[in-house]
Parts: C-alpha cells; structure tokens; sequence
C-alpha cells in the first residue's frame, strides 16, 4: 500500500476513494426497473444515488432541530 506524509512529517497509508455510500447505485437501477425506466445508464444511477443520499442528510438534518425550536 503506498503511504502520504503529512505536513508534520508523518506518514499514512493512501485510502482509495469511497466509491459508494449508504445508497448503491444497483439499488436505484431495481427502483427505476419497477418504474418501468428499463434503460437507465450507469452514470446516470450513480448520480441519483449520490444525490439521494445528500438530500437525505439535508432531511435528516433539518428534522433533528425541530424538536429543539417547538419546545417553547
């Protein structure tokens, strides 16, 4: 495994990037099958699975701070 140094000197193993989240892009192809998009392209699922994730986190975010704002 090929290593990095840091700007101290140290040095850490080179991680490949994170291909995938929680959110897979054979899931959204299963999806768009039972829609009836027979066609959906790779790149195209990938994209929808990334950006799935992203408004989830949105979603998940925004909902974790209404409890604190209705609680008068």
């Amino acid at each position: 495994m090929a290593e990095a140094s840091t700007s101290k000197g140290k040095s850490r193993p080179i991680r490949a990037p994170v291909v995938g989240g929680i959110y897979r892009a054979d899931s959204v192809k299963d999806v768009a099958d039972s829609l009836g998009i027979t066609n959906l392209p790779d790149t195209v699922a990938a994209a929808l699975a990334s950006d799935l994730e992203y408004r989830l986190h949105q979603v998940i975010e925004i909902q974790g701070s209404c409890p604190f704002h209705s609680a008068r």
